[in-house]
């Protein structure tokens, strides 16, 4: 019967192996003299395995799909009634974009940015610098989707009025917009229909500006 150990590494001078959890095809068996200290790191590493599975099965898959192609790994999915295919598809993508891994953050976080990254809407070192406001702001995942939606650090228990971006996260936001622009699609090629479109749309942060003005000028 197949016996898997629990590694644990802190650093090079806390480097521990943890021999006494041993994971058995139907159960997890602990040696009877296990220390309490033994077991605590177990119980700690078993919490982190349940954060990070989705980043285990993603690289596993990931290896698969590197060493043996998809068409074989596909051919071990059909065999079991575990994992869905096209789901664990998408965590192995996921897994493989982001090697390096904030520790503090479970799967859930990357799934976020990569879904904003999918849409054009992040680069990566945008993802990372929202990763990491996410861990200084103490963000869920959904406060972290919020806040990317909005351009500022928004929370899902918070009223609506107060999630409403502020103006320095708006200037945020269209500058980023315009530099879009500027690379894949400038404005100065646009037809005259389609400039009329995006006036139109702009019509209300013309009324905003206007009223600045009014009122700046009193």
């Amino acid at each position: 019967m197949q016996i898997v150990t629990i590694q644990t590494q802190t650093n090079r001078a806390n480097h521990e192996l943890v021999t006494k959890f041993q994971f058995l095809e139907t159960a997890l068996k602990i040696d009877e003299n296990t220390t309490y200290e033994e077991w605590s790191q177990g119980m700690n590493m078993l919490s982190k395995i349940k954060e990070r599975l989705q980043f285990y099965v993603g690289d596993a898959v990931a290896f698969g799909l590197r060493k043996f192609g998809k068409d074989q790994v596909r051919e071990w999915f059909s065999g079991q009634t575990v994992f869905a295919f096209e789901a664990t598809l998408q965590d192995a993508l996921i897994a493989s974009h982001w090697s390096k891994r904030l520790r503090e953050l479970d799967f859930d976080y990357y799934k976020v940015v990569n879904k904003w990254e999918q849409k054009g809407k992040l680069t990566k070192a945008e993802s990372e610098w929202w990763l990491k406001r996410a861990i200084a702001e103490n963000l869920t995942p959904n406060d972290l989707n919020l806040s990317i939606a909005q351009g500022d650090i928004v929370r899902g228990n918070q009223r609506e009025n107060e999630s409403l971006p502020t103006i320095e996260a708006f200037i945020v936001l269209c500058e980023r917009w315009k530099q879009r622009l500027d690379k894949v699609d400038p404005i100065e090629n646009w037809d005259a229909e389609r400039a009329k479109r995006c006036l139109q749309k702009l019509k209300p942060v013309g009324d905003i500006i206007k009223t600045l003005v009014s009122r700046a000028s009193k």
